[in-house]
């Protein structure tokens, strides 16, 4: 089973800690690895017929850059920026879609 793209947030801006940048396809390659997701799981579709993984990582990542903890130096490529950087030296655990609204 797929989590929902808030529960992808915390663990892909954790990745993105070590400041290298990574293309989305990496991005995604590391949460399968860390959620432990099979090729049934990775199957899934939404209601509409879209991919629910990709869909998924996607909109953490959009989340994450809007609230500006990423940055995109290129198209399909991200970076921690020194807002993420600080907000993950707070000690965090989660990242809920409410905070990052906040933000």
């Amino acid at each position: 089973m797929i989590p929902t793209f808030d529960k992808f947030m915390f663990p892909v801006l954790n990745l993105m800690k070590d400041g290298k940048e990574r293309t989305n396809k990496e991005i995604q390659h590391e949460m399968v690895r860390r959620f432990g997701l099979k090729e049934d799981d990775l199957r899934e579709t939404t209601d509409g017929g879209t991919n629910k993984f990709h869909g998924n990582v996607n909109w953490a990542l959009t989340f994450l850059y809007q609230a500006g903890l990423l940055s995109k130096p290129k198209k399909g490529h991200h970076i921690i920026s020194q807002s993420g950087i600080n907000y993950l030296a707070e000690g965090i655990t989660a990242i809920s879609e409410k905070e990052l609204v906040k933000r």
